[in-house]
């Protein structure tokens, strides 16, 4: 019997030959394409600002905040659809495990935010937990953390900030604020949609997969596909 496997940004085929024929298996992927989403989102940021630049626009705004909020969205989503799929493979992702084993810890797994399963997943490898020293961590924690001030959104007065400012403070230390910003507005939440921030948004995701695969000692997920990636 022989098999292979053929991987698309969207899809993975796989096929397996035998004596009786060949039998065919396809499952649809979104870490991927939610990454490679992300990335077209902030190619597109980046040339409202260019555009922006040479003529204002009235609709500016609108499309960079959406555009930058598809990103942000996306590139957190992909991650974890990552995660999700590591699972998906466990027979080959956790080798020496029982079928029943890993089933009953899928159960487990299934439950945790995003960045304990990566870390669930080294243990089940072998290897050492995430460094959360690192700087794709930190980088990886806090675009989490802006994905959730987005999509769990609550308003603050203006001039009594609080979580608003305590993320703005990290933020700004990563990324160049919106064309728009005045100068004493803090960078969240009406100065974050950038292309500074689209662009380390994407970043960070494929830094923190490409970290988290030399530390599993897995192979490259995004390596063929970087040219599609470009924020």
């Amino acid at each position: 019997m022989t098999e292979y496997r053929l991987s698309t940004i969207n899809y993975d085929l796989y096929v397996n030959s035998d004596k009786d024929g060949e039998q065919f298996r396809l499952r649809m992927n979104f870490s991927l394409a939610h990454l490679g989403a992300a990335a077209s989102f902030s190619r597109l940021v980046g040339e409202g600002e260019q555009e922006q630049i040479e003529k204002a626009t009235a609709d500016y705004y609108e499309r960079a905040f959406a555009n930058s909020s598809a990103c942000v969205l996306s590139s957190v989503a992909a991650v974890e659809a990552y995660a999700n799929e590591l699972f998906f493979d466990r027979g080959s992702t956790f080798p020496g495990y029982a079928s029943a084993v890993l089933d009953k810890l899928w159960e487990d797994y299934e439950r945790k935010s995003i960045l304990p399963k990566f870390d669930y997943a080294l243990v089940l490898r072998g290897c050492p937990t995430l460094k959360q020293d690192a700087a794709s961590y930190k980088d990886m924690e806090l675009l989490i953390k802006l994905r959730n001030a987005l999509v769990h959104f609550k308003p603050e007065w203006e001039d009594e900030p609080k979580a608003h400012k305590k993320l703005s403070d990290r933020l700004i230390q990563r990324i160049k604020p919106s064309l728009l910003a005045s100068h004493r507005e803090m960078i969240f939440p009406g100065a974050w949609f950038s292309h500074s921030c689209t662009k380390w948004a994407v970043e960070t995701a494929i830094s923190f997969i490409d970290d988290f695969e030399e530390q599993a000692g897995l192979p490259s997920k995004l390596k063929s596909h970087k040219s599609l990636l470009e924020a």
